[in-house]
Formats: C-alpha cells, structure tokens, sequence
C-alpha cells in the first residue's frame, strides 16, 4: 500500500513542477528551490510583478479620504461657533486629525511603489517607515475610538460623577498619552 501512495504522491508532485515551470519559467522556479531560508529570493535591485500604473483605487481612497477628514474638522469648528467643545468633539476632531495624518504620511510612498518608482523589498528604511506609520495611524485610530466610547460610557451611566469631573485636562491627557505611547511602543521595537 505504501508503493501505490508513494507512486500517486510522485506524479502529483510531477505535474505541481511540471505546471510550476511553465508558469513561472524555469530559472524562476529554480531560484524559488533553491532558497534555503526567509531571505529574499528575488534580485534585491528589482521590484517584480509592478509595472508603471496608476492605483485608482489608492487615489480615489486618498482623495476621499483627505476630503472627509477635513470636512468633518471642519464642521465640527464651524458648530464651535454656537457652542463649546465638548469631550466627545474634541476626540472626533482628534481622530479625523490622526487619519489624515495616517493618510498624507502613507500614500506618497504608496503611489511611488505603484508607479515603480521606488520598491519596499530593497529600501529597508522606507519600508520601516511605512510599517510604523500603518500600525502607529491604525492603533491611534482604534485607541482614540475607544477612548470616546469610554467617554459616553461615563456619561450615559454615570451622569453625575461625569459632570463634576474636570474633563478638559483629563481629555488632553488621554489625547496625548494615547500618541506618545504608540510613538514609544513603536519606537522601542
């Protein structure tokens, strides 16, 4: 029974090569098996599979993106007119400023590795920079969405102890506790 499972695995892994070969091309496949570790099997001057194109999915996220978070900032200082800021406007505009920051940070490079420009597998440090700006504007994003859960918690269940709280110190407090501890977790890693 072995020699019939051993037999119908050789011929499976003969046609997975055979396939292999014709769609990846010989010396490709070949450099592919003869990695021996996680290193980078490509040449590190090429970036392969990216041609010169425009991201039109990347730029209407940009554009839209960019528009939203400046209208809703915005907005929220036009009605600052007719009254003041309270906790939960101040963590909106606080989130809409860390996603446009999230935003403009990380889409240049998007749009230059798009455009062949420049290829994240051999410039370590723009790689680098773009995984501590992905995880530092997400993580910002979810804390700050949190924190503003956390303040209508309070204010829902606990109407009276919220309202003697001095909530702007508390508020500007969290603010930047919440960026200067993503900027130091990132940062010592």
């Amino acid at each position: 029974m072995d020699t019939t499972n051993t037999s119908v695995e050789t011929e499976m892994n003969t046609t997975i090569v055979s396939n292999a070969i014709t769609i990846l091309g010989r010396s490709t496949l070949q450099t592919l098996l003869n990695a021996t570790d996680n290193a980078t099997v490509l040449p590190p001057t090429k970036c392969v599979g990216l041609s010169q194109r425009v991201p039109i999915v990347s730029v209407v996220s940009f554009v839209l993106g960019v528009i939203g978070n400046i209208l809703a900032i915005c907005v929220i200082f036009r009605s600052r007119k007719r009254r003041r800021l309270g906790v939960f406007h101040r963590l909106v505009v606080t989130l809409a400023f860390t996603d446009l920051f999230g935003i403009i940070t990380t889409s240049p490079v998007v749009f230059a590795a798009f455009s062949g420009k420049v290829c994240l597998k051999t410039s370590e440090s723009l790689c680098n920079y773009m995984a501590f700006m992905m995880i530092f504007a997400g993580l910002a994003t979810v804390l700050i969405v949190g924190a503003m859960a956390l303040d209508r918690y309070f204010a829902v269940l606990h109407p009276f102890k919220y309202n003697s709280v001095k909530k702007d110190f508390i508020v500007n407090l969290v603010i930047s506790g919440i960026w200067l501890f993503l900027y130091l977790c990132l940062y010592c890693l």
